[in-house]
């Protein structure tokens, strides 16, 4: 399927998503096969249908705003000793 054809159907192969999200083809794949981004199959090949990554994405994104930042931790400065 050309890339056209691919992107007038709504889907992109690992070599395009990984252009759209800054990493290799490689990690796509990887992070498809551990089920953190919504894929199909077709023989050894993942597809992704760009409204599901989207859809994944977009809720990825708002629970890590919703997700309280951790809090600083104090710590504590000993004085070594005086310098003059």
């Amino acid at each position: 399927m050309t890339p056209e054809l691919r992107v007038q159907f709504g889907v992109l192969v690992a070599d395009q998503v990984a252009e759209l999200l800054g990493c290799s083809a490689e990690t796509v794949k990887e992070q498809a096969a551990a089920g953190r981004l919504p894929h199909v199959r077709f023989g050894r090949s993942p597809v992704f249908p760009v409204d599901a990554l989207l859809q994944h994405l977009n809720a990825r994104a708002l629970a890590e705003m919703q997700t309280p930042a951790p809090l600083a931790t104090a710590v504590a400065i000993t004085p070594v000793g005086r310098r003059r």
